[in-house]
């Protein structure tokens, strides 16, 4: 199959991938700092997503049950239908307390993402060959980052009313917002059918988990999750904490929408293509140092702006909208090296549980600091938040030498012969 054709079919599962995510870490965030939920609260919403730390546990079934379109078809219409009910909690009672059906509705879609995400993966790396990493996840990147902006952007802005796109749109309500998405969700279910068989077979009974010994029974495998768990958790930290900075800086929810939907887009797509176009020419290797030192050093942009006091209406939207488009920009560079470092350890028999294993580590970093990051947030200050955020992403760079060796990649594009 043509590499454009491929790349055609990923961009639609990962913006499949990307869209529940962002409703749950994006729309959900911003609706409940509207609601004036707390920011303990708030942050806690991250250990809600636990179901993407821990799907490595149900991989397996997912591998071996049914069909990878049955479970992507079964998924995102599950999906349509949890985010459509979610509206039907009153809005206005959730600065009391977050009712537990809420909270046990938002955990449930984030289990039915994740569980797509195993499919989703699987079949993308069953459907690439070895050195295809980096255009695909250029693509990848792009199109997920997208589906977070249209989740976190596009709806919110839809709720509230204001651009989008360079178009006026009513104001339609949170519940008008929720029900866009449920519409989105269904309409990627609708392709699923005509997914092209990829390459790959499922792994035999039994061999799941043989396929994950040599990263969990040796000392340079558990180096390896080590950095997996750490490379990521300055964002993961930082994420739960973005929209209720900039609602404290007075942005309403049309300039949140406004940013996400442009200067955001705009941002991701050419962070994503840069660092896919970078790692196919200077390699894996050189892409985790540098693109990932570049997507740790964007957090100080929002450290910047908190320390010189910057509110939205102190003249400081345009220094806010530039941090958001240095960490937009630069999340696309660094999560493009990390992702074409993640497949290009797994093999396509175990593409499945393996990957599930080293996206669960990854995420379980995701669940640990976006948890925390309220009650930081809380008794410290928006200032020491942003910037110990940026400390803690750097521990992982001490381990990129020792993770060299798991990275088998050909000779970089245009390199001497």
């Amino acid at each position: 199959m043509p590499l454009r054709r491929k790349l055609a079919w990923i961009a639609i599962l990962s913006f499949a991938s990307g869209l529940p995510n962002g409703l749950v870490n994006q729309t959900i965030n911003n609706y409940f700092s509207r609601m004036q939920v707390s920011l303990p609260e708030i942050g806690l919403i991250s250990i809600l997503g636990a179901a993407w730390s821990y799907k490595v546990f149900w991989a397996p079934v997912v591998d071996r049950v049914g069909t990878i379109k049955g479970w992507l078809a079964a998924c995102l219409l599950l999906l349509a239908v949890s985010v459509a009910a979610i509206p039907l909690f009153p809005g206005k009672e959730l600065a009391v307390g977050l009712p537990m059906g809420l909270l046990f509705l938002i955990a449930f879609v984030a289990f039915l993402s994740a569980t797509q995400d195993v499919a989703i993966d699987g079949y993308t790396i069953g459907l690439l060959d070895k050195g295809e990493e980096g255009p695909a996840n250029s693509i990848r990147v792009a199109a997920y980052r997208v589906a977070l902006i249209v989740a976190g952007g596009a709806l919110v802005t839809l709720a509230g009313g204001g651009l989008l796109l360079g178009f006026r749109v009513p104001a339609v309500g949170w519940s008008g917002a929720f029900f866009a998405g449920a519409g989105l969700l269904a309409a990627c279910a609708i392709v699923v059918p005509f997914l092209p068989r990829p390459d790959r077979a499922p792994s035999p009974p039994g061999q799941w988990m043989k396929s994950l010994l040599p990263w969990v029974k040796t000392p340079k495998g558990l180096v390896l999750l080590a950095f997996v768990f750490l490379y990521k958790i300055g964002d993961y930290a930082m994420a739960p904490m973005v929209t209720p900075f900039w609602v404290q800086s007075g942005m309403s929810d049309a300039q949140i929408g406004l940013f996400k939907t442009t200067l955001g887009m705009v941002a991701t797509v050419l962070g994503a293509v840069a660092g896919g176009w970078l790692i196919a020419r200077k390699g894996i290797h050189w892409g985790l140092w540098v693109l990932g030192l570049f997507q740790a050093f964007s957090n100080l942009g929002y450290f910047v702006v908190a320390r010189l006091d910057l509110g939205w209406h102190a003249s400081g939207g345009a220094w806010i909208y530039g941090a958001g488009f240095l960490e937009s920009a630069s999340a696309g560079l660094g999560v493009a090296a990390f992702l074409s470092f993640l497949m290009n350890l797994c093999d396509k028999e175990h593409a499945v549980t393996q990957y599930a294993l080293l996206t669960a580590v990854m995420a379980q970093g995701g669940v640990i600091a976006g948890g925390l990051s309220g009650y930081v947030a809380e008794r410290l200050s928006f200032e020491a938040f942003f910037y110990a955020t940026f400390v803690i992403a750097l521990p992982a760079f001490l381990l990129i030498p020792r993770v060299k060796g798991w990275i088998r990649e050909g000779k970089p594009a245009g390199a001497a012969p």
